[in-house]
């Protein structure tokens, strides 16, 4: 198991920095918890193939967090993937995700995959069905005033926590999994 950040800049991307994204990766199966900039490239970069990306969670509805799910559907359907992606989302997220997927006609499109969608409640300690290397629970977070989701994925007896912005740090991150961690970036908080 590893994971990588994809983009830890928040909604302001650097040169060398993309937006807030993470991706776990487990024994052939991975789950990404927010979708920034070009995702494809970057799961590709951290060993995750079309097929092996079996659910997206997206914590919040600001730009920065959801803005490259499109861009992630269509490239795995010209990829040829035909397996179902689980999209996680908050109750009250799902309509304006359909509508952002609705402006590529991507729910409706012939011979494109299933997108299952996992609508999370906003009570503690939800559990989203297990799926491969990953269980999942959520609970409610705020994020200013827009309402978020925490992630909590449990793989191996390894707890790990994310709560809708990267707040762990490198160096913590490796100690907690004895040194086996993947960092695609450096990770500088930022005010919220």
């Amino acid at each position: 198991m590893h994971f990588t950040f994809l983009g830890s800049a928040g909604a302001l991307p650097a040169r060398d920095r993309d937006t807030t994204s993470i991706v776990f990766v487990g024994d052939g199966d991975a789950v990404l918890i927010d979708c920034g900039g070009s995702p494809m490239q970057k799961l590709l970069r951290a060993g995750v193939t079309r097929d092996a990306l079996r659910r997206v969670i997206i914590t919040h509805m600001h730009t920065d967090h959801a803005y490259g799910l499109p861009s992630l559907v269509e490239t795995l359907y010209l990829l040829g993937r035909r397996a179902p992606l689980r999209l996680a989302c908050r109750e009250e997220h799902e309509q304006p995700l359909r509508t952002l997927l609705g402006v590529f006609r991507q729910l409706e499109r012939p011979g494109i995959f299933p997108i299952v969608w996992e609508l999370v409640p906003a009570r503690e300690g939800f559990a989203l069905p297990a799926l491969g290397s990953f269980a999942v629970s959520s609970s409610p977070n705020a994020h200013g005033s827009m309402p978020n989701v925490a992630v909590r994925l449990i793989l191996a007896h390894i707890d790990v926590a994310h709560h809708g912005e990267l707040d762990a740090h490198r160096d913590e991150a490796r100690a907690h999994f004895a040194g086996e961690v993947e960092v695609a970036q450096e990770l500088v908080p930022y005010p919220l």
